[in-house]
């Protein structure tokens, strides 16, 4: 297993200026209606429990509704808003629900006069359709409507269902064989849970990160309503616009081979749909992000080193650094990249700094207690007595595949003298990365070999 880095910034951005999200799903907008999961009630539950107001909600890419109407019985008003007038048709009418066909992206008259004036909105949610945006547009958007400051976001998507190991090992070879060749490049990113989507909010009250959170919801299938939802799937669609049908009659016949009886006799089987929540809040004025990371080459001698990056609340760089630690353990070395992104911040009169780590293994050794013949014992002496002064400073996780420009800093270290060296304007190596985290592209994994 290992990680391979997809190129979709071009691809990305053609989707969203032609249009073309919401024509993905027109065609089979009946299909997508009648055969996708309802989302789980514990989800909207926790949702709502982050927003202490509960007058409006908007949803954006709202497609049939089916998140408003949830959203409908916990807030007094929710506006959806689709750019597909063909999805909105379908959409289930409700007193406190008003849906309303808009382009993509919405334009700052449309954002004003279709969903509210600056700071009017408890809540915005996006449901499998994060995706498919202009991130950056949808995100200074949300910004500016949220209520401050206890606005929140929250985006989730939902994973391909499992019904039984029969069912599931005909449709992975499906979907791998099959639906990949037809896939749309932003797809990757639920395939990876949106863990590497770029998501620069702040942890709602409770939570120590942003997501993904893990939710589940299940829906009673018959076979034929399973093969609906296939051929509800934008990969199918696409396929059957070029003269392809994947649901040919062997694939059906195999279909119908796994699918079976249950014990009771009954064709209906429970699909069950993982979900995947990101939630968070603007984050306030003034604070800036710093992500660090380290690298060890495998070697006897342990050769170490780390680096980090700084951005501002819009994802733009600040500062960034490298250094040559010489020799130690990757832990020490994941140590190393939070005592030197601390050392650079307060060097440069950030006072209000979240460091981001993907080292759950350093983030422990940070917070528990340490004897003093510990190997790390002085390190962590050291960001204690950093974080101890005179500013505000968390030290959160991330997830690896979110800390993709501080893990190609760290790596250039080896490459530096020992020490530390700091750069005011992003090295070359580093700005398609900065590019894709702006963008919401990232790396995403895949097994390779």
């Amino acid at each position: 297993m290992c990680l391979k880095q997809f190129s979709l910034a071009n691809e990305y951005t053609n989707i969203i200026q032609s249009g073309d999200m919401a024509d993905l799903f027109v065609k089979q907008a009946k299909q997508y209606a009648d055969s996708r999961p309802n989302y789980p009630p514990h989800l909207f539950t926790f949702i709502a429990s982050k927003t202490p107001s509960h007058q409006l909600a908007w949803d954006v890419g709202t497609g049939s509704g089916q998140a408003a109407q949830s959203l409908a019985e916990i807030y007094e008003k929710v506006i959806g808003t689709d750019s597909s007038e063909k999805q909105l048709e379908l959409a289930a009418k409700l007193p406190n629900v008003r849906y309303e066909h808009t382009p993509s992206p919405m334009s700052t008259w449309d954002l004003q006069h279709k969903v509210g004036p600056e700071g009017s909105v408890d809540l915005v949610t996006v449901a499998q359709a994060l995706h498919w945006f202009d991130l950056p547009t949808l995100y200074e958007q949300v910004k500016w409507v949220l209520k401050k400051p206890h606005g929140v976001i929250a985006a989730w998507c939902y994973n391909v269902p499992r019904v039984s190991p029969s069912v599931d090992a005909v449709f992975d070879e499906f979907y791998a064989v099959e639906l990949t060749p037809y896939w749309d490049p932003a797809r990757l990113l639920v395939e990876n849970n949106y863990r590497s989507i770029e998501f620069p909010f702040e942890a709602v009250e409770g939570a120590q990160h942003t997501g993904p959170f893990e939710f589940v919801t299940q829906r009673k299938m018959s076979l034929e309503d399973y093969l609906t939802f296939i051929r509800s799937i934008s990969a199918y669609q696409t396929a059957k616009e070029k003269g392809v049908e994947l649901l040919r009659e062997d694939v059906v016949h195999r279909f119908k081979s796994a699918w079976g009886e249950d014990e009771h006799g009954s064709h209906l089987k429970i699909a069950t749909f993982p979900v995947y929540l990101r939630i968070g809040k603007p984050p306030q004025e003034g604070w800036i992000k710093f992500n660090v990371d380290a690298s060890v080459k495998p070697s006897p001698l342990e050769e170490a080193s780390c680096g980090g990056v700084a951005r501002d609340s819009n994802g733009e760089f600040l500062i960034g650094f490298v250094r040559n630690i010489e020799s130690c353990s990757i832990t020490q070395a994941e140590l190393w990249g939070i005592l030197s992104g601390l050392e650079v911040a307060w060097n440069k009169a950030f006072r209000r700094v979240v460091i981001e780590t993907d080292s759950q293994a350093a983030l422990l050794l940070f917070k528990q207690h340490m004897e003093e013949s510990h190997p790390s014992f002085n390190l962590v002496c050291r960001i204690h007595d950093l974080t101890a002064r005179e500013w505000e400073v968390s030290i959160e996780h991330t997830y690896r595949e979110a800390n993709s420009v501080a893990d190609k800093l760290a790596s250039m270290g080896h490459r530096e003298a020992l020490g530390i060296r700091s750069f005011v304007e992003p090295p070359d190596v580093i700005n398609k990365l900065l590019y894709d985290d702006i963008h919401g592209i990232g790396v995403l994994p895949d097994v390779v070999g």
